[in-house]
């Protein structure tokens, strides 16, 4: 997927069958790359996008992520959309966390909850962390992570609470790479998005569609939310300085 995907275990589970679900864990994280990645030409999507397969011959988690986007669409009204701005299917704003939760689910599965997942900067945290210090989740200064000047401007604590996914869309590290109603974003209102969910993939669709249509995004959330009564806040940074949030993120800030 073009970016890096990072396990961070407690050291009492450093054991050879903790490193062999580990493993298990990454081959799913491969697996969506072999069928999803556009950095890659024998990926599916990628021979779909040259014309060497059909849609016909997808597998099944191609089918599943197609609708899951369609499904999205309806629930964000367009914010978020697959189909981008070259009228081709890129699902790249949801199938990363999409994958990381499946391999972070794995290796809870397999009895290990004791991890942090950074998946490209997007962050699931597990059920049972220890030291308290894992729960906390550091949001970007707005400069890239090469940048001499990178690191944080605030800190989350999410122990105690429900939240165990993090997700930031923006144009800091990757350029103008979102598009919103069709169109690539240039030089757009909004800097960054940051989400905290229950789920991480909730995060993700949400910071990416908000990231897309701004303040009028964020009411559909919103409206969303108190339709299905998900939990989730937002802190939308716009390139003018200001800064927004739903009411409830600033019980997540850390008393640094």
């Amino acid at each position: 997927m073009g970016m890096d995907f990072v396990f961070q275990i407690n050291s009492s589970w450093a054991s050879r069958d903790v490193l062999d679900s580990v493993e298990s864990a990454c081959a799913i994280l491969h697996d969506a790359d072999k069928t999803f990645s556009l950095y890659k030409p024998e990926s599916f999507l990628s021979r779909l996008r040259d014309g060497v397969v059909t849609t016909h011959e997808a597998p099944l988690e191609f089918r599943n992520i197609y609708a899951e986007c369609e499904a999205w669409k309806q629930n964000t009204n367009g914010w978020f959309d697959a189909i981008n701005h070259q009228k081709f299917f890129d699902p790249s704003g949801i199938v990363k966390t999409w994958a990381a939760k499946r391999a972070a689910l794995y290796l809870e599965s397999n009895g290990i909850n004791d991890f942090t997942l950074n998946a490209g900067g997007d962050i699931y945290l597990s059920s049972a962390l220890e030291p308290s210090w894992l729960w906390r989740v550091g949001l970007s200064n707005l400069n890239p992570v090469a940048s001499a000047k990178a690191g944080n401007n605030m800190i989350l604590n999410l122990e105690g609470t429900p939240y165990r996914g993090v997700a930031t869309s923006g144009s800091t590290e990757k350029g103008d790479h979102i598009w919103a109603k069709g169109k690539l974003t240039k030089d757009h209102e909004v800097l960054q998005v940051t989400v905290v969910s229950e789920d991480l993939v909730v995060a993700d669709i949400w910071a990416t569609a908000v990231y897309a249509g701004g303040l009028s995004a964020l009411k559909t959330l919103v409206d969303f939310e108190r339709d299905q009564e998900i939990k989730t806040l937002v802190l939308i940074t716009f390139r003018d300085g200001r800064l927004v949030s739903t009411p409830g993120f600033a019980t997540v800030l850390a008393n640094v």
